[in-house]
């Protein structure tokens, strides 16, 4: 999922877990996670996702989502 599209993009070090790439993770329960937007309402944040890093920085937690 994230590989490919890294690929696709051209971005070199991002798409893996793997030493030395850009630590870019979303973790979220599979259980719960869904999408909340809609044609109206496009901006809405989906549901089930316990964090996001970017860069292995921690951007978003679940009381910011």
């Amino acid at each position: 999922m994230t590989s490919l599209s890294a690929q696709r993009f051209g971005l070199t070090d991002r798409g893996w877990v793997r030493e030395g790439y850009a630590a870019d993770l979303v973790l979220f329960n599979a259980e719960t996670v869904r999408d909340t937007a809609s044609f109206a309402d496009p901006v809405n944040a989906a549901v089930g996702i316990d964090g996001v890093w970017v860069n292995g920085l921690r951007v978003c937690s679940p009381k910011r989502l």
